[in-house]
């Protein structure tokens, strides 16, 4: 039966039908949140997760970080090994070069070194390569301006290079012209000459002697002179004789004090004028000369006693004269012994470490 209260007794009344729910809290609505795209978030992360999240990040960086360092700490040095490189063997191109003189020498009057040399201190017939030293004792014993007139007894000198009796000449001019058509008449003019200048006696055999002289004061000791041509004398005797070294040394010597008694002797021809008005052309003797990059000096010498023989100075660089003689070949074979040393030394040259 059912029990009620009396509203006046204020007790409450139990009504089995009825049950009265107890209260709930609200649930909290997430909060929409836009992105960049305009799209709606889901929702946004609880104060207190965030914080937890967030902890746990720091915690796993801290853990990345100390676990790194400990092998960086941890690690072996490293050893760095330099590559090595390969060092490029110098081959010296003269090794297999040959040539047909009996004789023959490079030589880098820069340095002094000898790159090429077979039998190049022995002494051998000059032939014409004596007119370097004729050439170089005029030019250390007589003036520039001293004039030389052709006499009879010198056109009768073997050779004919079109010198005409009573014809004068400036020295340098008749030197120039000598040196480069192996002229024995005019180099006979300039000795007999000179050696009167300030020497009584004979006056050609005083020259020669100078000439002499002139080598032993140049230290080249393989070196003697008959005569200021280097034709040989009929006593089967060499007119001077000297090794392919010390030529190399003479003609050298002559380049660098007197460059311009040599300079014609880099030219296939050239013309002069005499004193007396009368124009000369020259050929050299010299065939190749203009076929040699960096000419300096060049002399020719054939007799049959010598052979064929060719001295001359060319520039391998800047200031860098190099001397190239051959002694004892053949006419023809004195020129292509020359160019042979000459391709050699620039490949020498061009294969320096």
């Amino acid at each position: 039966r059912p029990y009620f209260m009396d509203i006046n007794e204020q007790e409450p009344v139990e009504n089995p039908e009825v049950a009265v729910p107890e209260p709930q809290p609200e649930p909290i609505e997430p909060i929409p949140v836009l992105n960049h795209t305009g799209i709606q978030n889901a929702s946004i992360q609880k104060p207190g997760q965030t914080k937890y999240i967030a902890g746990i990040i720091i915690v796993s960086l801290i853990g990345i970080f100390a676990v790194l360092g400990g092998v960086v700490l941890n690690a072996e040095p490293t050893e760095i090994v330099e590559e090595e490189v390969p060092t490029k063997t110098f081959v010296d191109p003269f090794d297999t070069v040959s040539i047909g003189g009996q004789a023959g020498i490079v030589l880098d009057l820069q340095s002094g070194n000898i790159l090429f040399n077979k039998n190049a201190s022995t002494s051998l017939p000059l032939a014409s390569v004596t007119k370097l030293m004729s050439a170089y004792t005029a030019l250390e014993h007589a003036p520039n301006i001293l004039s030389i007139t052709i006499d009879p007894t010198d056109i009768m000198i073997e050779g004919d290079q079109g010198l005409i009796i009573g014809e004068t000449w400036r020295l340098d001019d008749l030197l120039d012209f000598s040196l480069v058509t192996s002229s024995n008449d005019g180099m006979h003019a300039i000795a007999r000459t000179v050696g009167g200048f300030s020497y009584s006696g004979d006056n050609r055999q005083n020259f020669i002697a100078l000439m002499n002289q002139t080598a032993k004061d140049l230290g080249l000791s393989s070196m003697t002179f008959v005569n200021e041509t280097g034709l040989d004398e009929e006593t089967g005797q060499a007119g001077g004789v000297g090794s392919a070294y010390d030529v190399a040394q003479l003609i050298g010597k002559l380049a660098v004090t007197y460059p311009d008694a040599v300079t014609r002797t880099r030219d296939n021809e050239f013309s002069v004028l005499s004193l007396s008005g009368l124009v000369h052309v020259g050929h050299n003797t010299n065939i190749g000369a203009a076929a040699i990059p960096g000419l300096l000096a060049s002399k020719t010498g054939y007799t049959d006693l010598a052979g064929g023989n060719l001295a001359i100075v060319y520039n391998q660089g800047l200031n860098r004269p190099i001397a190239v003689v051959v002694l004892g070949s053949t006419p023809e074979g004195r020129f292509g012994d020359v160019e042979t040393l000459v391709k050699t030394t620039q490949k020498y040259f061009q294969s320096q470490p």
